[in-house]
């Protein structure tokens, strides 16, 4: 299967809040913030809602502007990426450069809510928006379920 994915700021950032609240320190940061504002009612003291909204709300407000930011300044970003996938494994291509993994030699594959992110590394991954994908998204999902092991696969 073919496709072509444009990367949009919405996408970005859909990723960039996904890979910072599936971490350790993504629910630890909310655990936080919430035992602050609940100690407020606690203590009485005003600085501790401060706190908590802050720790609750800077995190996804750095990561939408980290996501318009990459946005204008990465120039993978600006151009088309082109996806060949079969069962060999994925094609990508952009301009001149293109790149070639092996099912094998690819590190896991998740479903976000907007899109499928396949890693290549533990920090390196494609996002694939579901809305590029169109009728392929669940042609797949099939395939990834298919080429790779289950215990890497989470949808």
């Amino acid at each position: 299967m073919e496709f072509e994915v444009k990367m949009t700021s919405g996408i970005l950032y859909n990723y960039l809040l996904r890979q910072n609240y599936m971490s350790f320190s993504g629910w630890t940061g909310i655990a936080l913030g919430i035992m602050l504002i609940v100690f407020y009612f606690f203590q009485g003291s005003i600085w501790f809602v401060v706190a908590g909204v802050i720790i609750l709300f800077y995190p996804p407000w750095s990561l939408f502007t980290k996501s318009k930011k990459q946005m204008l300044i990465n120039p993978a970003f600006k151009k088309p990426l082109y996806y060949h996938i079969d069962d060999e494994g994925v094609k990508v291509s952009q301009g001149e450069d293109t790149v070639s993994v092996l099912w094998e030699q690819l590190f896991r594959a998740v479903a976000a809510k907007k899109s499928i992110i396949i890693y290549t590394s533990p920090v390196n991954a494609w996002i694939l928006p579901f809305q590029d994908l169109g009728e392929n998204g669940d042609k797949l999902r099939e395939l990834i379920k298919a080429k790779m092991p289950a215990a890497k696969v989470k949808f």
